[in-house]
């Protein structure tokens, strides 16, 4: 397997994609993994371009727009990184979309995943999935993992936090209100990572009310209310992102994933805003994102990755949005854990999402895939 990252800050999209084809024309890469900033607008220049120098009509793009990308040695809030992977056919890439994804989350997964399968000759290592942010990731997820046990990793497509709308990259074409789920076969090996610690506050609560992606009540009491009295402030437009729900089945359990919180337009609505439903009667715990803590975590799951027993060839990160506004300036610091340890994985690419998705490691293999938010996710691909 031979593999290379690259990345362009021209805004022209055909001379970005002009530029990505011809970084990665010595490799010919049977598939291309493409993140990008919403500063293309959409336009299939970027994605023609990249075809028109590598001229192979089999080769498959899959990917999103982001809030901004990474490359191995670089995050920048503008550009187009690429990470191509040539196995020599050692592993088998097929692609699937459909649109719907808005309205229909979770009947648009499952179509997606059903036609995905009808081409596969055995169960893939891993699934990667691009959608549209404008969704439900909740039941989207749960279209795939109700009907698979394979490891699926991937996010929301995003923009520049003006939320109005993003991308898919598909081959020659993108999309909007749309998931792409590309499925990888062959004998080689991954590893799925999840960062997901941040600082708990105050005690667990029992969800008592939900109307779709909304909380309504917390213990019998308006969601709102609960934050607050946990925290011990109101909270406002300034702690999006840095504010979250720990989410879990029981009091005791293990096995837990982080939802960020979003605040409603009214003012006077007790209610908090989620990119994925929740079911009544899960337990939460409210956490607050610290940037050390986010930080140090990333370090140990570098690591792990430098202990794996097979030769790293690439990764993929999907880290959240709202880890970034909490970064800031230090969201280099994300990207340098993973480099400063992992000397010889010189293809990173990844892309800061509206949510991901991905399974938690259970000893030897993975949970049920979920939905994510505040998570930084790292998919790592060798022979």
């Amino acid at each position: 397997m031979v593999t290379k990252s690259c990345y362009t800050t021209l805004l022209d999209p055909y001379r970005a994609g002009i530029e990505i084809g011809e970084q990665l024309e010595e490799l010919q890469p049977e598939v291309i993994f493409l993140f990008a900033s919403i500063h293309y607008k959409g336009s299939v220049e970027l994605t023609e371009a990249i075809y028109e120098v590598l001229n192979n009509e089999k080769l498959i793009i899959i990917g999103n727009t982001g809030d901004g990308i990474y490359e191995t040695n670089n995050i920048e809030n503008i550009g187009v990184s690429a990470l191509g992977i040539n196995s020599n056919g050692t592993i088998i890439w097929n692609i699937a979309l459909k649109t719907g994804i808005e309205q229909y989350p979770y009947k648009t997964a499952k179509e997606c995943l059903f036609e995905l399968q009808k081409m596969e000759l055995e169960p893939p290592k891993f699934y990667f999935v691009a959608s549209d942010f404008r969704t439900d990731g909740s039941q989207l997820i749960n279209g795939i993992s109700d009907f698979t046990d394979v490891p699926v990793i991937g996010g929301l497509a995003a923009d520049d936090y003006s939320l109005k709308g993003s991308f898919v990259y598909v081959n020659k074409q993108v999309c909007s209100d749309t998931i792409a789920i590309l499925s990888a076969q062959g004998d080689f090996n991954i590893d799925i990572s999840v960062s997901q610690k941040m600082h708990e506050v105050g005690k667990m609560g029992q969800i008592t009310k939900v109307e779709g992606t909304n909380i309504i009540g917390i213990d019998n009491m308006p969601a709102m209310d609960f934050v607050e009295r946990e925290i011990g402030k109101p909270i406002g437009t300034v702690d999006e992102g840095i504010v979250a729900f720990k989410l879990s089945e029981s009091p005791e359990a293990n096995e837990y994933h982080i939802h960020s919180l979003f605040l409603p337009e009214n003012q006077f609505n007790k209610s908090v805003h989620l990119y994925g439903s929740v079911k009544k009667g899960i337990y939460t715990k409210v956490c607050l994102a610290q940037t050390q803590t986010i930080i140090d975590d990333v370090k140990k799951i570098s690591q792990h990755i430098h202990q794996l027993p097979f030769e790293p060839k690439a990764s993929i990160i999907v880290s959240c949005a709202g880890r970034k506004r909490v970064l800031q300036s230090k969201i280099i610091e994300e990207m340098r854990a993973i480099t400063s340890v992992n000397h010889e994985l010189k293809s990173i690419v990844g892309f800061p999402s509206f949510g991901e998705f991905g399974p938690l490691k259970q000893n030897e293999s993975y949970s049920k895939n979920y939905f994510h938010n505040m998570t930084f996710i790292i998919l790592t691909i060798g022979d």
